[in-house]
């Protein structure tokens, strides 16, 4: 399994590295996009609390097809990449391919501007929720079909597990909670 991550400056630091490390330990291969407008700029990547990410690639040259899943963490980026057509043209290749995507936070209002929580049960950062013309949910979490979304930091490891049962199935997933004693 293979997981692609989109981050641009201001990313929500835990969003990013709680699932990132839940979905290597559970065996996923992870790779990090820059979702910058300018794809020349490679400089680290930084987060909202500081944490630099300094193995981003370039998303308009990968091979979408090797990839399983979408990540979006949230945090302030959201803007950023919402105004990105690479970004907003890979999240449309995920989603047509009924490939799985994974939103946190803030990232799920850039698919609602799309039309793709349109009847979908979904969860994202409370203020950040418009209509979507879908089911809001409260939870930290929400899982129906190929779309998961986190609503904030505070969900960024139930949301990296849902991200690793729904890829490596139920076994790994709490194989690895144990490993981290982590407690549903």
């Amino acid at each position: 399994m293979k997981a692609l991550f989109i981050v641009a400056d201001g990313f929500e630091d835990m969003e990013y590295t709680c699932p990132r490390d839940i979905l290597r330990r559970g065996g996923v291969e992870v790779v990090t996009a820059s979702g910058r407008i300018d794809t020349t700029d490679d400089a680290p990547i930084l987060g909202r609390e500081g944490i630099a990410v300094n193995d981003h690639v370039i998303l308009s040259m990968q091979d979408l097809s090797t990839f399983d899943i979408l990540v979006i963490p949230g945090g302030g980026h959201y803007k950023i990449l919402e105004a990105n057509e690479d970004v907003i043209s890979t999240i449309y290749a995920f989603n047509n391919n009924k490939k799985k995507i994974a939103a946190i936070c803030a990232a799920p209002t850039i698919l609602g501007h799309m039309g793709l929580l349109i009847g979908k049960h979904y969860t994202c950062f409370p203020s950040m929720n418009e209509d979507f013309h879908g089911i809001f949910s409260p939870e930290y979490t929400q899982v129906d079909g190929n779309l998961i979304t986190g609503n904030g930091p505070a969900a960024a490891m139930k949301f990296g597990f849902d991200i690793l049962e729904n890829l490596q199935g139920k076994e790994v997933a709490d194989k690895v909670k144990s490993q981290m004693y982590y407690k549903d």
